[in-house]
């Protein structure tokens, strides 16, 4: 990483140039895109390595906003800004960061920056010093208070890199937890569709650059219909969730995003009553609930759907006939009959096969009739 810093940051050096004339991603320059022609010495290769590992610890200091595209470098702190989610994509991807400058005041464009980034990251860019258009922008460490690079904040950046990656344990722990939950398996592929932001949705439709004339919700016509919204902050959803069983408030920590606020309710349900809560069963019955809701509203006609509280009684219901199907039966009894509640009225079941002397060992299962 040392050997890239020097002629990462003395572009006028001679082998800087002949880097950048070979490879322009070694130029200080971080809108260039273009690739390296010809092949990959050993060198080169390590010292692309490097260049990877350095730019996660460099930021952009902001002068005329001409070279730094806005959603793909680190300017805000040293992070990469994240644009809401009801923005389209393909028409911010050629912006770089002129454009939320105000050349008559010499500052940000507040209008700009609020109406394309988050909350958080737009107050983080708003309070950033005032660019000063008569320079270019360029890139320094952000592991010195100098802005160069040195050997011990760099290992130090790769150590708490490392440290961050075994953190990771904790949300992996979460998707085993989540896959050995006895849940219908249609509701473990919504949860994991839903923390992934994958369902189709208006808002991440038209965030991926589908056509869509009309992203507000269908219901309240306030917000625009993001997954957010939906499951937490509607109108509908706030009355749901409070006039349910649970008695959750979700408009309450407004600021924790949807992933989250539902994997907070998950952990605290199999903490308090173990994985086979009836209050999770709730929960995540709740969420599938809406989601049913929402796509009957759209899809079919909006007059002729079913009330809130019959459907959700149809889902649970459901839900019950699942876990009770899933229950292990009983232990069979001398005639090798096993007599449980998850049989068929009228029925029991009858281990065939039972080899003399070895009570529990069946080779088949039949259910007859009584």
């Amino acid at each position: 990483m040392k050997q890239v810093w020097r002629p990462f940051s003395n572009p006028q050096l001679l082998v800087s140039k002949v880097f950048r004339a070979r490879a322009s991603f070694l130029s200080n320059n971080p809108s260039t895109r273009t690739l390296y022609s010809g092949r990959y010495s050993y060198g080169l290769r390590g010292l692309l390595k490097a260049n990877a590992l350095l730019k996660q610890g460099c930021s952009w200091k902001i002068g005329n906003g001409l070279s730094t595209p806005a959603g793909s470098a680190r300017w805000v702190n040293g992070c990469i800004p994240e644009f809401k989610p009801g923005i389209s994509l393909p028409n911010l991807a050629p912006h770089n960061v002129i454009f939320f400058i105000n050349h008559q005041t010499m500052g940000w464009d507040t209008a700009k920056v609020v109406a394309s980034f988050v909350p958080a990251d737009a107050s983080s860019i708003l309070v950033l010093e005032a660019p000063n258009t008569a320079q270019e922008d360029f890139c320094y460490w952000a592991g010195t208070s100098s802005g160069k690079y040195s050997v011990k904040t760099g290992y130090a950046m790769l150590q708490q890199q490392l440290y961050s990656t075994s953190t990771h344990s904790a949300t992996d722990s979460f998707w085993k937890i989540l896959w050995s939950l006895p849940l219908q398996p249609k509701w473990k592929l919504f949860l994991w569709k839903l923390l992934h932001r994958a369902l189709a949705i208006k808002v991440e439709l038209y965030r991926r650059g589908v056509p869509i004339q009309d992203v507000f919700c269908d219901l309240c016509r306030s917000e625009p219909e993001d997954l957010q919204h939906l499951f937490r902050m509607c109108v509908t959803a706030r009355s749901v969730w409070r006039g349910g069983c649970l008695g959750i408030h979700s408009e309450f920590n407004g600021d924790l995003s949807l992933s989250d606020w539902i994997q907070y309710y998950i952990r605290l349900f199999i903490s308090l009553d173990g994985p086979s809560s009836t209050r999770l069963g709730a929960f995540v019955g709740t969420l599938w609930t809406l989601w049913l809701s929402r796509n009957s509203r759209i899809f079919r006609d909006s007059s002729a759907s079913r009330p809130f509280d019959s459907l959700l009684a149809e889902v649970m219901d459901n839900h019950s006939i699942f876990v009770n199907s899933e229950a292990p039966a009983s232990s069979p009894n001398e005639a090798g009959v096993v007599a449980g509640d998850s049989s068929p009225p009228g029925f029991y079941m009858a281990q065939l096969g039972r080899p003399p002397g070895e009570p529990f060992a069946f080779s088949s299962s039949r259910w007859l009739m009584v």
